[in-house]
């Protein structure tokens, strides 16, 4: 029938075009180990509660890439041009990262988290106040 398209005819489209949807999803092996010391079930590794989070934007097709802590911390956010970034078990952020993070905010970004990002610093230290309360406040525990 003239002008259907089939998944075929799309996917020889966009075969040899690499797609940019400007999503950064947060990789930092130190909220890996902590997400592995906080994870409830026992059964479970921490990679099945870091899995749905960080595959959110491949169900509608989107394309991201992975920023390590380095990257964060140098910027990378605002100089690549993403849009969003995911933090998906982000529980320790180094205080660079908190200030890049930050900035990104200010300059239009998004980020989402699924846990309260920075409770630990980039040393898995406790911290007192989330390293990014301004951005994710939480209320004070009580009735």
């Amino acid at each position: 029938m003239p002008g259907e398209d089939t998944f075929r005819d799309r996917q020889a489209d966009t075969e040899w075009v690499e797609a940019n949807d400007k999503i950064a999803i947060h990789f930092s092996e130190a909220s890996r180990i902590a997400d592995s010391l906080v994870t409830v079930n026992e059964n479970s590794s921490e990679y099945e509660s870091f899995w749905p989070i960080s595959q959110g934007p491949r169900g509608p097709g989107l394309q991201y890439q992975y920023v390590s802590y380095e990257q964060v911390e140098t910027g990378e956010l605002t100089k690549g041009g993403y849009a969003v970034f995911i933090m998906p078990h982000s529980w320790a952020i180094s205080r660079e990262e908190a200030r890049e993070i930050r900035s990104f905010v200010q300059n239009g970004g998004t980020v989402i988290a699924d846990v309260v990002p920075g409770i630990l610093d980039g040393h898995g230290a406790i911290q007192a106040r989330g390293m990014l309360a301004d951005l994710f406040p939480v209320p004070p525990a009580g009735p």
